[in-house]
């Protein structure tokens, strides 16, 4: 599958002669990420212990997720650099659909922490893989309404952490010179004066600041006048992301 992490349990071991641990290729270890991606695979071990055959995926990648990657990791390291791996981890731009089945995952447990919080959540993790996989079909089925989890614990951090994962705009993507040339934007200045004052050249300046605006919409340009823009709502610049190809 070309994991670079990857748990395997008991029923591992017994089906496949898998013996029982976390397997780390050693090429792609890397500081402080490691430890974020070793907290997810910490939970498979959990959720490992109650036993079963059934494949460790779906919602329980989404609740190791919550748990091992939000929760556990923010412990260690705090929230802004969780938040920034959360970004780097699963909300990179272009999508991948291999990739984009976990961030899907994590919807649905971030679903079940909103209305259990943790506490419903650790008491999945400690119900196993077959209840993991109960309360995901219920989910898959709408059947929202039927999910009976015990409620309490929600906790600051992660609740700034899922709300940072279902808000930020990840299609704020354009290339490096729109990104570049975005700072100088204002209302009611023009685009010549954008370019030259920036000596950046006049083709390539009137095309990055056309991207801005087909492509995003965050500003409005008129008989060469900047008319209107909304960069200033996007003053944070880390919103606002480059994409080399």
């Amino acid at each position: 599958m070309g994991w670079s992490f990857f748990n395997a349990d008991e029923g591992d071991e017994r089906k496949y002669g898998i013996p029982f641990g976390i397997y780390i290729k050693t090429k792609e270890a890397i500081p402080i990420y490691t430890t974020f991606l070793i907290a997810h695979e910490l939970i498979h071990v959990a959720v490992g212990f109650k036993g079963s055959d059934r494949i460790a995926r779906g919602l329980e990648e989404g609740l190791a997720e919550l748990l091992g990657c939000i929760y556990l990791f923010s412990r260690l390291k705090g929230r802004e650099i969780t938040a920034n791996l959360l970004t780097y981890n699963r909300l990179f731009f272009p999508p991948n659909q291999k990739w984009d089945v976990y961030l899907d995952n994590l919807r649905q447990a971030i679903l079940l922490y909103h209305s259990f919080g943790l506490t419903g959540i650790k008491e999945l993790i400690c119900g196993g893989r077959d209840m993991i996989k109960r309360v995901e079909s219920l989910i898959l089925r709408r059947d929202f309404g039927d999910i009976s989890l015990s409620k309490g614990e929600w906790d600051n951090d992660v609740n700034y952490l899922v709300s940072y994962i279902l808000s930020f705009p990840r299609n704020y993507v354009v290339s490096p010179l729109a990104k570049y040339i975005s700072n100088f934007v204002e209302r009611n200045i023009t685009v010549g004066d954008i370019i030259s004052n920036n000596r950046i050249d006049p083709i390539q300046g009137e095309e990055a600041l056309k991207e801005l605006e087909m492509k995003l919409f965050l500003l409005i340009i008129k008989d060469g006048y900047i008319v209107n823009s909304d960069m200033d709502t996007i003053s944070d610049r880390r919103v606002l992301r480059y994409l080399i190809t």
